[in-house]
């Protein structure tokens, strides 16, 4: 197998000292517009104010000539060797997908990286929702078929657990956990020759189409090899899970309001960290596509202020008060 990355697929968007950077993968013109149209300032915002830098993949990095090449959700793999070859002050790396905003006031991701584990985000366990996971999930394909496609199977794969997963693709353990590829956050020196192994073992002609997506896989990959450590459900809340259970009205009109999508979307993101829109149909595709989330700046005082009082401990007192008759 001849691996031979490609020179130039990068841009630094900010330079940090700290060598921990955000990165994403946006190959393509399309995709680098569109992170840049839409979710790059709530980025640069982010990272200015923890000191993170963020570069963007905007090239394949092998060549599609290449008998080794995967599309761009599989390239990923790829970006710590890419990485360490063309840049050398970098050290930690969280790999985002475009299509995810970050609340400006959110924690340093980094300070939550485990040494000699890769940090990634829970799809299934400890999520703040009044339904259980699968009841949440029940709810979610009965909006799709009743408001998107009639043709939605009721049984789909979104109801799935982590188990059913697992054993429908014959793995050899099954778990009972399942993360979200969106976000990971990983040591570059530690894990860089791992990530690409994995690449390079479902480049071999017996695994090469097995899997269209890189996610299944890689939670076998890394939960096998006990090399995941899990990160609160804020750093990668979901958008169809939020809408499904707070927001469900949302399908009546089939998220054509971009006004009340504008003031959801905020809502939301005023309550977690990370907000990924991850999903093929019309309920997450296009909607994350709105510009000017969180721009107001009385809104991100507010967002502040938020954040500073939910920190504070605050003694209950009782006023005494008069109470009118009416």
């Amino acid at each position: 197998m001849i691996f031979k990355f490609e020179k130039n697929c990068h841009k630094f968007f900010l330079k940090s000292k700290t060598k921990n950077y955000i990165v994403c993968v946006a190959i393509g013109k399309k995709h680098y517009n569109d992170w840049k149209k839409y979710s790059s300032e709530l980025w640069l915002k982010y990272c200015k104010k923890n000191g993170l830098g963020i570069i963007v993949i905007y090239k394949n990095l092998i060549s599609k000539k290449n008998h080794n090449w995967k599309s761009p959700t599989w390239q990923r793999l790829l970006v710590g060797n890419y990485l360490s070859l063309y840049e050398k002050n970098i050290n930690n790396i969280c790999l985002l997908d475009t299509d995810i905003f970050i609340n400006p006031f959110s924690p340093n991701i980094f300070k939550r990286l485990k040494k000699n584990k890769i940090s990634v985000v829970t799809a299934f366990k400890d999520i703040p929702f009044l339904k259980s996971n699968f009841e949440l999930r029940k709810k979610l394909v009965f909006l799709r078929k009743n408001f998107l496609s009639r043709k939605y199977p009721l049984n789909s794969s979104l109801t799935a657990s982590p188990k059913d997963i697992f054993k429908h693709y014959k793995f050899k353990k099954i778990f009972n956990n399942y993360f979200v590829a969106g976000v990971l956050v990983f040591n570059i020196g530690l894990f860089k020759n791992i990530l690409f192994k994995i690449y390079k073992k479902y480049c071999e002609n017996k695994l090469r189409d097995k899997f269209s997506g890189v996610e299944v896989p890689l939670n076998n990959e890394l939960m096998s090899s006990n090399l995941v450590s899990w990160l609160e459900y804020k750093f990668q809340a979901i958008w169809l899970f939020e809408i499904a259970d707070k927001y469900n009205f949302l399908y009546h009109d089939k998220f054509k309001d971009k006004k009340i999508l504008k003031i959801i979307i905020e809502q939301i993101l005023t309550e977690n960290y990370f907000l990924h829109f991850a999903g093929t149909l019309s309920d997450a595709k296009n909607v994350w596509k709105i510009k000017n989330i969180l721009s107001d700046k009385k809104k991100l005082q507010l967002i502040k202020s938020y954040q500073n009082f939910k920190k504070k401990k605050i003694k209950t007192k009782f006023f005494k008060t008069k109470i009118k008759n009416i």
